[in-house]
């Protein structure tokens, strides 16, 4: 992807731990952004996150109002860890909730990226599968799939995902599938943050993916699984090395 960045454009820089996207980028005199190293990619938002957004605010394409929200979000999330995320708080007792069923976690377009990572995070770090999808695309079809129950003996439990500026036909929809569910006999969670009157979406944000990783991370507990290696990508990763040779 470097070298056909570098046909593409004489504008690139590189966000690198060092390696050999580090060595290339000087070889050919390119700017690097440096990160710290040692990380998975997805323990290591902050990181990345904080680099691209700087780099965006740098080049004008982002005001400096997103940089500012995003570091005095950090006090907030040190807080909001304190408050709801130990062991016997709020995260650690909405994975108790959904643990030990088919987890269907649904969101707006407002919380799309925050439901995708959730689900990932799951298979990641809890070792677990779960889908997701968002409305209103849930109400156009997947919602008929609920109907029939072909495995009756896995409960089946919907996460929700919304955020207070969603369109209000929205969470208009979300109450009204909510109920449908509940009709069926399907658990629903909805994730409840406590914003404050000062949190802006950049900050709302974070605290979703914050508690999200968190909930993830007590699924892993629950699983009685490491959250840390990711095996099976590592034995895929190594056979496509293999048939390249």
């Amino acid at each position: 992807m470097y070298e056909v960045a570098r046909k593409c454009s004489k504008k690139i820089i590189c966000v690198t731990t060092g390696g050999k996207l580090k060595e290339l980028a000087d070889r050919d005199s390119i700017n690097t952004v440096s990160i710290t190293k040692g990380f998975q990619p997805r323990a290591a938002l902050g990181y990345s996150l904080m680099a691209l957004m700087m780099i965006l605010n740098k080049l004008k394409l982002v005001p400096d109002s997103y940089v500012n929200s995003m570091i005095e979000s950090i006090p907030k999330l040190e807080l909001f860890y304190e408050d709801h995320c130990k062991k016997d708080q709020y995260a650690h007792k909405f994975a108790e909730k959904i643990y030990g069923g088919l987890i269907m976690i649904y969101g707006t377009a407002l919380t799309d990226p925050i439901v995708s990572r959730f689900r990932a995070q799951i298979a990641e770090n809890a070792k677990l599968l779960s889908s997701h999808h968002i409305l209103p695309e849930l109400n156009h079809n997947e919602i008929v799939g609920f109907e029939t129950n072909p495995f009756p003996n896995i409960p089946r439990r919907v996460v929700w995902i919304s955020d207070p500026e969603d369109h209000k036909q929205v969470l208009k929809r979300m109450k009204i599938t909510f109920k449908l569910f509940e009709d069926m006999k399907i658990e629903n969670f909805y994730i409840n943050i406590i914003n404050s009157d000062k949190d802006n979406f950049i900050t709302r944000s974070l605290k979703l993916i914050y508690i999200t990783d968190w909930i993830s991370y007590y699924l892993s507990d629950l699983n009685n699984v490491d959250p840390i290696p990711v095996d099976t990508i590592k034995k895929l990763k190594d056979k496509m090395l293999q048939g390249n040779k």
